[in-house]
């Protein structure tokens, strides 16, 4: 399992600095801020990229949406992570309810090695 550490504090920092200004100018203590932690069977990860690219450019198209990363591993190609900011709870549960997140997690549900994780952080005003 993966743990929290100063690593994913460094890499949300890091990814925040990177968001457009306007993004920037939303409420920080307002935004949903999710890191996902998912790790994929040695035999689909080619099929979990092709599903979970359609996924992340339908949900950049989200109303709501600030920022969608897909990110995998140099170091362990089975493990990924999606960052994901939306301007408020109210827009992340609304992803949570879109035909395209209903199927990309059906379809990548017998991919995973492990249930994936979802963590939830708060932006603050002080990451730069």
């Amino acid at each position: 399992m993966f743990s929290a550490s100063n690593n994913i504090v460094n890499f949300v920092k890091f990814v925040y600095a990177g968001l457009p200004q306007k993004t920037r100018q939303v409420k920080c203590g307002k935004m949903s801020v999710t890191l996902v932690h998912i790790r994929v069977k040695p035999d689909k990860i080619e099929e979990f990229i092709a599903a979970t690219l359609r996924n992340q450019t339908a949900s950049r198209r989200e109303e709501g949406n600030l920022r969608f990363d897909f990110l995998q591993s140099k170091e362990n190609p089975q493990f990924f992570l999606l960052y994901e900011v939306y301007r408020d709870d109210a827009a992340a549960k609304s992803h949570k309810e879109t035909a395209h997140y209903q199927e990309w997690k059906d379809k990548v549900a017998s991919m995973m090695a492990e249930p994936r994780r979802g963590e939830q952080f708060q932006a603050l005003g002080g990451i730069t």
